[in-house]
């Protein structure tokens, strides 16, 4: 919204939950994002009154309704198939394949057969290049069930993991991934698709290694400290991903890894520069991350993306600016009642911290990763080099308390 009043764009809001802004936001429609007929029945004259030029989904649960709206109404949003390519990671994997798209080793597994699943996915493991390897659903996003196997003795516990996450977050399917597990450092990569023309706006690094057995993001730092060779190889791969699942219009947030290569603020082996394609979701990047992102003029993420599909050219290149900056998604320490937080302050005052956002209320159940349904808050930090952004934002990390009640939920339900 405000990158949408940063540009002058009259916004037509369609969502599944009331508005954050009250009755003073003019232009709102209630609808059920699970039923997308009806949906599309409702919201479709009003946005030919409306006279929408565009249709955009901020995530992966409006990702649908978006692209059946633009399908319906011949509105610029991304196509139906692309977004169920996008949504599904088993469609995904199986597209990237046609296209001989650089990714790991997969296999689908149908888990409504329970009793043969642990013995099927030791059986695969070989055709996956043995263990470790990860298993995940193929609905979910956000790290949610994805766990990394590292010998056979480990799948029962891995499957629970997995069977819970699709209880407790809903998947239409049965269906789940076991994938090799590609040991080395991971990026992220941020874009957006215009004039069918994938455009790379930025590459984060992921400095704290992500080894398993979940899969918790923590810290992004940009711009990125990979070679430009690497670089060029995880621009080339995720543009050629990005054009195979057909996304045509509109964001795409990346993730892949680079083997037996370590995080760049690591010990570097330049044995392998070989990317593989994790996954490229039809949305930009998650929570408020994109607040670590500015480009030429002081532009954001938000009004680079809207220009870019309504086709306004804005000044300047489209790059991130090269200033170090990072953010650091607050993880959740253990699973409780969230009761109190202190030492705000005090990581705010910090140099080099531009803001602390702790964006979960008090009272609020949480679960850590594989089982999260979003962080505690983010840290923002800038400054003259990437030492002293990571060491900001570690130290800030360090001065968070959160005191979390394991009990009282558990006294409740008794």
């Amino acid at each position: 919204m405000a990158g949408a009043a940063s540009l002058g764009l009259e916004v037509l809001v369609v969502s599944d939950e009331p508005s954050p802004l009250g009755e003073g936001l003019a232009r709102f429609v209630d609808v059920d994002f699970k039923d997308i007929e009806k949906s599309v029945e409702k919201v479709a004259p009003i946005a030919y009154e409306f006279r929408a030029d565009a249709i955009v989904a901020i995530d992966d649960k409006g990702l649908a309704l978006a692209a059946a709206i633009g399908e319906a109404t011949g509105i610029s949003s991304i196509s139906v198939e692309a977004a169920k390519r996008s949504m599904n990671k088993a469609e995904m994997r199986k597209t990237l394949a046609k296209s001989g798209i650089s990714q790991p080793d997969f296999e689908v597994v149908d888990m409504a057969n329970s009793k043969e699943l642990e013995s099927q996915i030791n059986l695969l493991s070989g055709a996956v290049g043995g263990y470790p390897l990860i298993i995940k659903p193929t609905g979910l996003s956000g790290s949610r069930g994805v766990v990394k196997i590292s010998q056979a003795n480990e799948i029962p516990s891995a499957l629970e993991v997995v069977k819970k996450a699709i209880e407790m977050f809903g998947q239409e399917n049965q269906a789940m991934l076991v994938e090799r597990y590609i040991d080395g450092a991971e990026f992220a990569v941020e874009g957006v698709v215009s004039g069918e023309v994938p455009e790379i706006l930025a590459i984060f690094d992921k400095p704290r290694p992500l080894d398993g057995p979940y899969f918790e993001e923590t810290i992004y730092l940009l711009p990125s400290a990979a070679p430009p060779g690497l670089q060029s190889l995880i621009e080339e791969l995720v543009t050629k991903s990005v054009i195979a699942l057909g996304i045509d219009v509109g964001a795409f947030h990346a993730e892949v890894r680079v083997e037996n290569h370590k995080p760049p603020d690591g010990k570097a082996d330049s044995t392998s520069k070989k990317v593989f394609l994790i996954e490229v979701a039809a949305r930009s990047i998650g929570g408020k991350c994109s607040k670590s992102l500015r480009f030429k003029n002081g532009r954001t993420l938000e009004e680079v993306l809207l220009a870019r599909q309504l086709g306004i050219d804005l000044e300047g290149r489209s790059k991130a600016k090269q200033q170090v900056s990072g953010v650091l998604m607050i993880p959740t320490p253990k699973e409780g009642v969230l009761k109190s937080i202190s030492g705000e302050e005090e990581a705010a005052r910090l140099p080099y911290i531009t803001e602390v956002d702790i964006s979960t209320p008090i009272g609020s159940y949480l679960r850590p990763v594989p089982f999260s349904d979003g962080y505690l808050g983010f840290v923002f930090a800038k400054g003259p080099s990437r030492n002293r952004v990571l060491e900001a934002l570690n130290r800030a990390e360090s001065l968070l308390r959160f005191e979390i009640d394991q009990q009282s939920l558990a006294d409740e339900c008794q």
